[in-house]
């Protein structure tokens, strides 16, 4: 118990311990009156390592020195930290280096650097590497050229150079290069990307076919109805049937029926049913053709997922076939599809709760009773916010043993409509981060700490990011996305711009919503950036909502948002091939910024039939009356 920590257990960066711990390690970059280091490049490659794991305002400026090192590698090192840490002081020493054209590694790195900046005589830089000798130059400038922030008059220049990089004689500079164009959307060029779909490169095939999914031109119906017919290896395919799938031409949906009878080689049903589950506006063919397969027992596990995929849109041919007879096996499962898509709308019976000082009253209700009940509870102590309310819950809290039992009192912290403080005595806080860590909890209990810990008010003195954002890299994707919402509600950026790249659908659009609470001017350019891209491409819809929403939301004024969270709870009843969804399905009412409304999936925790979410920010909101808090993600195993 006495030994020291790993050194893994450390945040990934913290504040120096000593004022002069920065000096110690800078003194490696110390060079003779030569101009020669003192150190030897190991030595320095070292110090630069070591800066790592300190907070960027802290090691600024041994960083911009080791910019200009002799050594490649620690030049190299020094702009991988200045691109992963968005440094926009970084930005003239990498152009620098870029124009010096030494080693091609540094060279890259330092264009990494450039493309943080859309200012046009940068991107100008990333447009001119498309020319360069190097090939891997060339595939890095073409891949940041897809996500690089640049102006309209710029973003056109570089979608012009992509268009003449589809011919080069580098299959990773083609297959870069077309990615990026479906990334920079809809124009000019759906015909050049379609020729490649006849590319001798398999990998190039299949990424033409995910940027004329992106565009969804219809144009480019007959090459991908050609590519059909032409032997693909089975990713190829798929990307194929997808981006036929989405592509906004009636005609394809009798493509797509022949498709789930007659797969293509390598490919089997479930994959064309969800590609017909992503399907925008599927007319009222598809859905009585997938009603007509589930006659078929070959087909009708496809044909339950394509209609459970397609969701509010194919309710009124479910409740037609109902109305004109089928059979009782049939029938069943049309019923359980049709009970997916209703609301599930809690008991709005009108509940008598205590008097708010009622003490003793209310624990009883927190502590005894169904979970139902005493979420509810929970939630209406919080809203009511009597005196007595924090310190009391701060007591239960602060007792040692696990959250089990108590869970209650942490829900009434979480749902503080305001800021609470634990002053003096922060065992409380403790205990709720100890529950956090603990990986051997549930996910859902590890959140509603979280929760309760994102609406805490920041411990004096502390001028960096909560201890415990470094869950943040927690290998429960659950967890993850619970850091984003609470780091939100904090306030704090630093992580989440990271959290917007995950590969899991929950983690990205907790981490946009979780921005739409941090204020703009605390945001880079560079992650307002990668807002407006998973706005526009990401291939999962409640990602796309949620970075929307964000972006929206930081058009208001600071003052008029609130981080007062929203408290959502719904009975979903479980499907019988798979777990119920966790994401609860939300309006936003319309703001001066938004006139419209907006729906929103918002991840949900919870187990059985129940669900329940916390979300900073979207008190105004409501739970949305279709579709039953169901959202069809691409990847089947997103949330598992």
């Amino acid at each position: 118990m006495l030994a020291p920590s790993p050194a893994a257990a450390e945040p990934l960066t913290r504040w120096p311990t000593w004022p002069t711990e920065v000096e110690r390690i800078a003194t490696a970059f110390i060079r003779d009156m030569a101009g020669k280091p003192i150190a030897n490049e190991r030595e320095r490659l070292a110090a630069v390592h070591e800066l790592d794991r300190l907070a960027t305002g802290a090691i600024l400026g041994p960083l911009l020195t080791a910019l200009d090192d002799l050594s490649p590698q620690v030049r190299r090192e020094a702009l991988r930290m200045c691109f992963e840490r968005e440094v926009v002081a970084c930005i003239p020493s990498a152009a620098n280096l870029w124009s010096d054209g030494g080693e091609p590694t540094v060279r890259v790195a330092a264009l990494k650097v450039l493309a943080l900046d859309p200012d046009p005589s940068r991107a100008a830089i990333i447009i001119e590497a498309l020319r360069d000798p190097s090939e891997i130059i060339r595939a890095q400038a073409a891949d940041f050229l897809g996500s690089a922030p640049m102006p309209p008059d710029v973003r056109k220049r570089a979608r012009t150079a992509l268009l003449s990089k589809l011919a080069d004689v580098s299959v990773v500079v083609r297959r870069r290069a077309v990615l990026s164009l479906g990334l920079l959307g809809p124009g000019e060029g759906t015909l050049s990307i379609a020729r490649l779909l006849e590319d001798p490169e398999p990998s190039v095939q299949a990424s033409a076919a995910e940027a004329l999914g992106h565009w969804r031109d219809p144009t480019a119906v007959p090459a991908l109805r050609r590519a059909l017919g032409l032997p693909h290896e089975p990713p190829v395919a798929q990307a194929i049937v997808e981006a036929l799938a989405v592509l906004p031409d009636d005609s394809v949906e009798d493509d797509l029926l022949v498709l789930l009878d007659d797969p293509l080689p390598g490919l089997d049903e479930t994959r064309v049913a969800m590609a017909i589950g992503r399907r925008p506006e599927p007319s009222d063919a598809i859905v009585s053709g997938l009603i007509a397969r589930l006659d078929e027992p070959a087909r009708r596990e496809a044909a339950l997922l394509a209609l459970l995929l397609l969701g509010e849109d194919a309710r009124a041919g479910l409740e037609a076939a109902r109305a004109r007879g089928l059979a009782p096996a049939i029938d069943t499962e049309v019923q359980r599809l049709l009970g997916a898509l209703e609301p599930s709308v809690v008991s709005t019976s009108t509940e008598t709760w205590p008097s708010p000082e009622d003490r003793s009253a209310w624990r009883a209700r927190l502590d005894h009773g169904d979970d139902y009940g005493r979420r509810q509870a929970a939630w209406t102590l919080a809203t009511l916010d009597p005196d007595w309310r924090v310190p009391a819950a701060l007591a239960a809290l602060a007792a040692p043993g696990p959250l089990v039992g108590r869970w209650p009192w942490a829900l009434v912290l979480a749902a503080s409509p305001s800021s609470w403080s634990s002053e003096h005595d922060t065992t409380a806080r403790a205990r709720l981060e100890g529950w956090a860590r603990e990986a051997s909890a549930s996910p859902s209990e590890r959140c509603l700490a979280l929760a309760a810990l994102g609406a805490a008010a920041p411990e004096h003195g502390r001028r960096s990011e909560p201890p415990w954002a470094d869950l943040a890299e927690d290998p429960e994707p659950r967890v993850r996305a619970c850091v984003a919402l609470a780091l939100g509600r904090q306030g704090e950026p630093s992580r989440l711009a990271g959290l917007l790249v995950d590969d899991r659908a929950r983690v990205r659009a907790s981490a946009a919503l979780g921005l739409s609470q941090v204020d703009p001017k605390r945001i880079h350019r560079a992650t307002r950036a990668r807002l407006q891209l998973l706005a526009s491409t990401d291939p999962e819809s409640a990602v796309r909502a949620a970075a929307t929403h964000a972006l929206a939301v930081s058009a208001e004024p600071i003052d008029a948002r609130s981080t007062a969270p929203g408290w959502f709870l719904r009975r979903i009843e479980p499907y019988p091939w798979r777990d119920p969804p966790l994401w609860i399905e939300v309006e936003v009412e319309a703001s001066a910024t938004a006139p419209r409304s907006r729906r929103l999936w918002v991840p949900a925790e919870g187990s059985g039939p129940w669900r329940w979410a916390l979300v900073p920010g979207l008190h105004q909101a409501r739970t949305a009356d279709t579709r039953a808090s169901e959202i069809a993600l691409q990847d089947p195993m997103a949330d598992l």
